[in-house]
């Protein structure tokens, strides 16, 4: 036993880390960047390569969106997300990972559904949601 444990959360960001260079390479090749003027389409793309998708994913968006009506929009939320442009999605995606970190070092933790998440999480998820949009119908 080498000593290493991994909780629920540590096994679900090493799942989704490992699919990111793939899923990078097929979304957006040698692409444009990412940055506030992106649409819904291209931001639920660039989401999904940090943090996956799944309909558990939009329902914590939707849940955090139900608690905070100010956010539920997604110019507001895609400008706080994207307020920088990001090169690639390993950049966009490392820069998801420091600030979750930042996130919880700071105490901007949201807890919803039985999860500690945090601010960032929680706005991703809630992108993901918004741009679900009409497919949901």
């Amino acid at each position: 036993m080498s000593g290493l444990s991994l909780n629920r959360r540590g096994l679900l960001i090493a799942t989704i880390s490992g699919g990111v260079a793939a899923l990078s390479r097929v979304f957006f090749g040698s692409g444009p960047s990412a940055g506030p003027d992106l649409s819904e389409q291209d931001v639920a793309k660039w989401v999904e390569v940090a943090l996956g998708r799944s309909p558990a994913l939009e329902e914590i968006g939707d849940a955090y969106l139900s608690e905070n009506p100010a956010e539920n929009d997604f110019e507001t939320l895609r400008n706080k997300v994207f307020a920088s442009p990001y090169e690639s999605a390993q950049a966009f995606e490392q820069s998801v990972k420091i600030a979750i970190r930042d996130d919880f070092a700071h105490s901007r933790v949201i807890a919803l559904r039985g999860w500690q998440l945090s601010l960032t999480e929680v706005r991703c998820c809630a992108l993901l949601f918004l741009s679900a949009g009409d497919s949901r119908s």
